[in-house]
């Protein structure tokens, strides 16, 4: 049969190049630059400024290496996300096919979900993630080659995987420990062998410097995604959330409201997935994958740490190895017994990830805040905006050349928009600005006050919806 994987592969490459060169600098990737601009390469690895989490190491030492040569057009700075990609094709296949015939995988399309959003969109992004779950990845297939044919290069290379999935995003440390002690136990050799031993003495310094690091972001960051919970609210129901209907980036929030789809796909994910989880346990085929007991030492290591360390439980994107530790077994199981059960989940998941993604390409053909303000007429523009926003710096030193002049009028957590409305109400009416740039929110309630403006409704960083008004007549 002839295999359509490298072409699925080759498909989706094309797409995240085509969103990365097109798409705007996001929110967090625009911090980053800004972050990282004044830093040395040593500081960033001390954390010595940028000491929060947004400071993902890796990350940012590639993005000191694009301004360090001169790299201006944000496709360079998400250039070590693609790449990742090249290998993230490689190690999935592979870790997949473990063990698995290929005469077994009657269709390649069962791993489609795996090219979809949630992790579609960090390849296209300059952020850890991509990197990240790549070499986890490779960690992963590489534990199961080494347990299988015991060759010394395969846990090496599982190793190097594991230390660079950890680097690049600090919650991945977790399944590289897991995948640790999985191998321990399942390797039947002796406790201080002399692998042992050097794993352990080259461990130790990762282990120490991620609790430094976390020790300086818990110091340092006020708004650390994570939770406080592990089921309900917390680390795995926002896992299941990530897996649902994106409110940011649908067409329509009308409808989105007026049907409560975000609600519908958030109860039907898990409820699709009971049926799964009890014929995993009654059929006792859950040790069959290793996925899985990995799935169960993270979880209990994560206890721990809240319990002991008062940690917080990571939360959606930093569990994104999730999806491979449930769904690759899922993936595998369907193909095996052919469950009706399985497929209906899987079908679910895999419905409302095309949601997604038909959401995000309709994003990327919308007109967006900064190529309207690039076609208009070369001069400096004055900008009053109530979202306070890091790519508009980004946009106004990279490619407006400092004539994008944005003052905000709300803080990011603003409380009191009756005095956001007051300023507008003034510009509005004493011309003290070239536009207005509004989110919907502040679109809605002022209305009356924009009533005979030319507002043009665009996108933002992050996916934000804004609404650009004239308050000049020139500007218009």
């Amino acid at each position: 049969m002839k295999r359509i994987y490298p072409f699925i592969c080759i498909f989706f490459f094309i797409l995240l190049f085509t969103f990365a060169f097109l798409h705007t600098w996001e929110y967090d990737e625009a911090w980053t630059w800004l972050s990282v601009k004044n830093e040395s390469f040593g500081d960033l690895v001390l954390y010595k400024h940028f000491n929060i989490a947004n400071n993902h190491i890796l990350n940012s030492l590639w993005f000191k290496l694009m301004q360090t040569i001169g790299c201006r057009h944000v496709i360079f700075y998400r250039m070590a996300s693609l790449f990742s990609y090249i290998l993230y094709c490689y190690f999935l296949w592979k870790a997949i096919t473990w063990k698995t015939p290929l005469a077994d995988i009657k269709s390649d399309w069962w791993l489609i979900l795996f090219f979809l959003p949630p992790i579609m969109i960090y390849f296209t992004l300059g952020r850890g993630y991509a990197m990240a779950t790549t070499f986890f990845l490779g960690s992963l297939y590489y534990m199961k080659a080494w347990l299988d044919e015991k060759r010394t290069s395969d846990y090496w290379k599982f190793f190097c995987c594991g230390v660079i999935s950890s680097l690049s995003i600090v919650s991945f440390l977790f399944p590289f420990l897991a995948m640790l002690i999985y191998l321990f136990f399942r390797s039947g050799g002796k406790v201080f062998s002399v692998r042992n031993i050097i794993s352990a003495v080259l461990v130790l310094p990762l282990l120490g410097y991620i609790y430094y690091v976390g020790k300086i972001i818990l110091l340092n960051d006020k708004i650390i995604n994570g939770t406080d919970h592990l089921f309900v609210n917390g680390m795995y129901s926002t896992f299941f959330g990530f897996l649902g209907i994106y409110d940011f980036i649908f067409p329509s929030p009308e409808l989105l409201e007026h049907l409560n789809l975000v609600l519908i796909s958030k109860i039907l994910v898990p409820l699709s997935f009971v049926p799964v989880v009890w014929i995993m346990l009654r059929k006792r085929k859950a040790r069959a994958f290793p996925e899985l007991t990995l799935l169960v030492l993270i979880t209990l290591m994560l206890l721990s740490a809240h319990l002991v360390l008062k940690a917080k439980y990571p939360s959606d994107r930093s569990v994104i190895y999730f999806l491979y530790l449930l769904y690759i077994p899922i993936v595998l199981y369907i193909i095996r017994e052919k469950n009706k059960l399985f497929k209906l989940h899987y079908l679910v998941v895999i419905f409302f990830s095309l949601v997604n993604f038909a959401g995000y390409a309709y994003a990327l053909a919308r007109p967006d805040f900064y190529g309207v303000m690039a076609a208009k007429p070369v001069r400096t523009y004055t900008i009053l905006s109530d979202l306070q926003n890091y790519p508009d710096e980004v946009y106004n030193e990279l490619y407006f050349d400092g004539r994008l002049q944005v003052h905000y009028i709300a803080t990011s957590f603003e409380s009191d928009w009756g005095k956001t409305d007051r300023v507008i109400a003034s510009a509005l009416k004493e011309g003290s600005a070239d536009f207005l740039l509004v989110q919907r929110s502040t679109w809605l309630r002022d209305q009356s006050m924009f009533a005979g403006r030319p507002a043009q409704k665009l996108l933002t960083s992050s996916y934000k919806e804004v609404y650009l008004i004239p308050i000049k007549r020139a500007a218009q």
